[in-house]
């Protein structure tokens, strides 16, 4: 379980730097 929530935050994370970066 800590193993999967911490692949999701990685993900989000990811996901919310390439929004912020892509127009």
């Amino acid at each position: 379980a800590a193993a999967t929530e911490a692949a999701a935050a990685v993900e989000t994370s990811v996901a919310a730097v390439l929004d912020r970066e892509l127009p």
